[in-house]
């Protein structure tokens, strides 16, 4: 017999209106993200590829600054690129798990939890693992949108890199703007 999970209806409604969400910020974090760093990685590639000039308008210290906040920029953004893999994997999967969820209960087939975990489960390396039997372990207690909440933290994790980046990026803009020399 199937468990009976106390307000199954809200936590289902969460958890799709938290992937559907999470989903649509990740993609547009991660776009900005992108371009913000290719654009930074426009600049950096032109002074270095013209050091002689721009180290008669720029000092060796504001020259070395740019490179360590454009080295500083690229570690968030491959950060901020990895939660976003990891943010869209989880977002289609629920729209997938949606629409085979709701075309399983609509024929009356009644799925064996245990065994779908197990072979998600098989499917996913350590450390990634850990955290798949953690939210598998809330889900098989009734708490389905626990996941839900997990990847809307790891996107919130990725708004901070993406906010870093920028905060990084105008910092330097402006010392560079403040030191330079015509």
């Amino acid at each position: 017999m199937a468990q009976q999970i106390d307000h199954i209806y809200e936590r289902v409604l969460v958890s799709n209106l938290l992937f559907g969400a999470i989903g649509a910020s990740s993609r547009n974090m991660d776009v900005f993200s992108s371009w913000l760093l290719a654009g930074f990685a426009a600049v950096a590639a032109g002074i270095f590829a013209n050091l002689g000039e721009a180290t008669r308008h720029l000092t060796p210290h504001v020259l070395h600054t740019f490179f360590v906040c454009f080295f500083a920029t690229v570690i968030l953004g491959i950060v901020a690129k990895f939660l976003a893999v990891l943010v869209a994997g989880a977002s289609a999967g629920a729209a997938i798990g949606r629409v085979e969820g709701a075309r399983a209960a609509e024929s009356g087939v009644e799925l064996d939890v245990p065994f779908f975990f197990s072979e998600v489960k098989r499917a996913i390396i350590w450390p990634a693992r850990w955290f798949v039997k953690r939210s598998f372990a809330k889900a098989a207690k009734g708490d389905l949108s626990a996941s839900a909440r997990s990847f809307t933290v790891v996107v919130q994790v990725q708004a901070l890199c993406m906010f870093a980046q920028a905060l990084v990026v105008l910092w330097v803009v402006g010392v560079v703007a403040c030191s330079a020399t015509f």
